[in-house]
């Protein structure tokens, strides 16, 4: 059925199909190491709550309005 296809849209099947070949082997690879993705997973969640304690809201009235805007 491809092969039926005009060859601008075979080109793109076939980008298609190599991209899901590519999930695919993400994705069996991820399953069979579960535990260094569970590791990693861990990781970013701790890097990404060390860097989070340091945000800061403002949400004072001062904070939405410029002095300088006329109205």
């Amino acid at each position: 059925m491809i092969d039926s296809l005009p060859p601008h849209l075979n080109s793109r099947a076939g980008f298609m199909e190599k991209l899901n070949r590519i999930f695919e082997k993400i994705g069996a690879w991820s399953y069979d190491h579960r535990w260094i993705m569970l590791g990693i997973c861990f990781a970013v969640l701790s890097v990404c709550t060390y860097f989070a304690k340091d945000i800061r809201f403002d949400n004072s009235l001062e904070a939405f309005f410029d002095r300088d805007d006329p109205v």
